[in-house]
């Protein structure tokens, strides 16, 4: 299973977390960094989910690092740049 995410902070987290609770990492090792996605995109260097959510004329919905708000806040990033399809596999999130 692919882990992705907005930059590699919740990665390294969940490996933190997974060695202190000496549990095994639930993903595969390959990571999904949606930031850089994005950034490259947009042609950009990458930066927070609010500061390109502004560049594309939008603001974010909801509490920033709520983890539901975030996620939907990337995935209007993500529509908004063009990835939405590609990165869900055609789901879609509300």
């Amino acid at each position: 299973m692919l882990f992705a995410s907005w930059g590699m902070y919740d990665k390294k987290q969940m490996l933190r977390d997974c060695e202190l609770h000496s549990a095994p990492f639930p993903f595969d090792d390959e990571h999904l960094n949606l930031k850089n996605h994005a950034a490259a995109r947009m042609g950009r260097a990458p930066k927070g989910i609010g500061r390109v959510l502004a560049r594309l004329g939008m603001e974010f919905e909801g509490t920033p690092h709520r983890g539901i708000d975030d996620v939907r806040n990337i995935i209007r990033i993500l529509k908004k740049v063009g990835m939405g399809d590609s990165v869900s596999g055609g789901a879609k999130y509300d």
